[in-house]
């Protein structure tokens, strides 16, 4: 209910007055003792009256103050009205009513009084002087109106005015009657920039530029009519400066109050947001025509409601089609079943569909797709929508059946191949077994003549020498091819080695001559790698060394230097050098340098640390010049996987490894002088 009670309480005020004034003639007339008729008119005030004399002091209260408060005449008269009061109004009461008597004028105030059952209850207090002829104060009469009631709706009405001051919407109430505002709230004024004074001349006309009277009084016809309860609608108000604002309005008629209440809530934000939304629905749109996808979105019990323009290109169908037929039906009738039962599983959980399968195109062609959906949830974790797209992988399907087949026919020839390697193994054992047996009866009968014929002509001797040499040339070429074919098919343990130990073991194994020099750099590092093939390597190419030189000072060095990839190790000598012509040649099978009547050689030792190197996935070259000596490089990996393959090191070193390098006195102990350098 909508009552400001004013009204009211201006009426009952100028009645107390009119009382009060009557109540001085009376005492002014007639005198207190013949009170019979006035005390008889205050005993049926509803107000509560009392009396002092000139000093204040209080003579009389009438039978409502006594029944209100509870108290007796003796507690009340004098200044035991004090003891009613609310603690908290007390001081202030009896400093104003001390003024009042002090000065002589009459006095109002607001207190509370305690009722007979201790509830206080709020009152106005007035009091005026009786004043005789001569101008004496001779005494006071008081009033006490009871406005509690008053006084709770006042403050409800206060905070119900501080409640819509506050509030973020706008609240209008105006008359059916000349549609002028009585009442706006402090949101009202500071969404159209008019005073609250201002707005109270004013109606919703002067703030409306879209309505007339005619219009707006049609609008509120159906409120006051009953045929609507609530009216909402879009507008705008027009701003003091002139500027528009989009509002939402609720409007209500409230039959009671005979009035109109209006709550406007500013939707600038919103209509932006709108808009901005439609932008970027129209971006999106774009964006998803302009995807090489086929892009939808689903409900979130599943029904597409949308499909991008290469969806509706693929199927050749509209929109309207599509709602009608249903994208199951587009499925390949044997990828149909198991589709459908997936996308029913992921609309009863939330999670994420993914499936292939084959989709009709305009042309009823079956093309493979890769169907992917995410569900789209909103701040409480409910699915909004589904997001879809199908990513045609036709192509992608083909080509995988072709490398099925491709590697099926791979691992075939494959396998043929492991077997033709093993026949080939097979047939190179029997070989060298079936050649070197006759090269053998050979070099045993070249002896047993020698042991028969021991005083043989020298001629003779020298031709049985150079038959053994032949013979132990062929053996040696027989094992070289062997080793040589080899190379990458037979399988090799791999192992950590120590270089300098296995360098021990070679230098060993090559028996070399006590004029060489050999210089080996005492840090080369461990590796993981087949030992066999390392090993192969050195042997044969400071065997070279050694065999090509034909000085008697000869110097051989061999040194490393770590590199990202793989190790660098040098094998370098002071011998006669290689003209740079054969740098290349030399790398070659069967190629020697030197006639082999003076150089025994198969030709196959560089050839073989060519293809040892290369199936490490290293380098092997040499820098020479005639005259000047000759280095050998060649690269080595750190790590060697099992396949026998070189791997990209991940450490160059095992931190965790603390190798027990061998003492150089093994070499020395072969009568063959060391040089260590750092």
């Amino acid at each position: 209910m909508i009552n400001l009670g004013d009204h009211n309480i201006e009426k009952l005020h100028a009645r107390i007055e009119q009382l009060e004034r009557q109540l001085a003639h009376y005492r002014a007339t007639d005198g207190l003792g013949a009170g019979a008729r006035y005390r008889a008119l205050f005993d049926s005030m509803p107000q509560l009256v009392w009396a002092t004399n000139q000093d204040g002091w209080h003579t009389y209260y009438n039978r409502r103050w006594y029944e209100f408060t509870g108290l007796s005449e003796t507690e009340s008269l004098g200044f035991g009205f004090a003891n009613a009061l609310h603690p908290d109004d007390k001081e202030r009461t009896l400093t104003r009513w001390h003024k009042a008597w002090h000065d002589g004028e009459s006095y109002e105030i607001e207190y509370r009084f305690r009722r007979h059952d201790g509830v206080y209850e709020w009152f106005i207090g007035r009091a005026m002087p009786v004043v005789a002829e001569d101008g004496r104060i001779v005494e006071w009469i008081g009033t006490c109106t009871n406005i509690d009631e008053q006084k709770r709706i006042s403050e409800a009405l206060s905070s119900f005015r501080n409640t819509l001051d506050r509030t973020h919407d706008c609240v209008f109430m105006f008359s059916p009657d000349d549609l002028k505002f009585f009442y706006v709230n402090q949101g009202a004024v500071d969404q159209v920039g008019y005073s609250k004074d201002e707005l109270l001349t004013m109606t919703p006309l002067d703030i409306k530029p879209d309505y007339d009277e005619a219009r707006f009084r049609a609008l509120i016809r159906a409120l006051i009519e009953g045929d609507e309860q609530v009216h909402t609608f879009i507008t705008v108000h027009r701003h003091r400066d002139g500027h528009a604002i989009p509002v939402e309005i609720g409007l209500q008629y409230v039959p009671s109050e005979a009035c109109f209440v209006a709550v406007v809530r500013d939707i600038t934000d919103r209509m932006q947001a709108e808009n901005r939304l439609r932008e970027s629905e129209a971006r999106y749109r774009a964006l998803a025509d302009a995807m090489p996808l086929l892009v939808w979105l689903a409900t979130p019990d599943g029904k597409s409601f949308y499909y991008n323009q290469r969806y509706l290109h693929y199927t050749g169908l509209n929109k309207a089609e599509l709602d009608m037929e249903g994208w199951s039906e587009l499925i390949h009738p044997d990828d149909r079943a198991e589709a459908e039962v997936r996308w029913r599983a992921s609309l009863a959980n939330g999670f994420p569909y993914e499936m292939e399968f084959r989709l009709r195109r305009h042309d009823n062609e079956f093309r493979w797709m890769l169907v992917r959906a995410v569900a789209v949830r909103d701040e409480h974790h409910t699915i909004s929508y589904w997001v879809g797209t199908n990513t045609i992988i036709d192509e992608q399907k083909r080509t995988e059946e072709m490398l099925r087949e491709r590697s099926a026919e791979l691992s075939h020839l494959t396998q043929a191949l492991e077997i033709r390697n093993r026949e080939l193994d097979q047939f190179a054992y029997v070989t060298s077994h079936d050649l070197k047996a006759p090269l053998r009866g050979i070099a045993n009968l070249a002896g047993w003549i020698e042991e028969d014929l021991p005083d043989m002509p020298t001629p003779i001797k020298q031709h049985l020498d150079l038959m053994r040499g032949r013979v132990y040339r062929m053996e040696a070429l027989i094992d070289g091819i062997l080793q040589f074919s080899r190379v990458g098919r037979a399988k090799q343990e791999i192992e950590l080695i120590d270089v300098r130990e296995l360098l021990d073991d070679v230098i060993d194994l090559l028996a070399i001559p006590r004029h060489v020099m050999l210089t080996i750099d005492v840090d080369l590092p461990p590796l993981l790698t087949q030992k066999l093939l390392l090993q192969q390597v050195f042997a044969n190419l400071i065997g070279n060394a050694v065999k090509h030189s034909l000085q008697d000072n000869l110097r051989i060095s061999i040194s490393a230097q770590p590199l990202p990839e793989h190790i660098e190790f040098r094998i370098a000598d002071n011998g006669q050098g290689i003209a740079p012509k054969y740098h290349e040649r030399i790398f070659g099978i069967f190629q020697t340098l030197a006639s082999r009547d003076k150089i025994e050689g198969s030709g196959l030792g560089l050839a073989l640390v060519k293809r040892i190197v290369e199936h490490q996935r290293g380098q092997v070259w040499v820098e020479s010049a005639e005259g000047k000596g000759a280095t050998f490089f060649f690269t080595w990996p750190y790590r060697v996987s099992e396949a026998g393959v070189a791997k990209h090191p991940r450490i160059q070193r095992d931190a965790g490894l603390v190798m027990q390098r061998q003492a150089p006195e093994i070499i020395n102990k072969l009568g063959i002088p060391i040089k260590n350098t750092a």
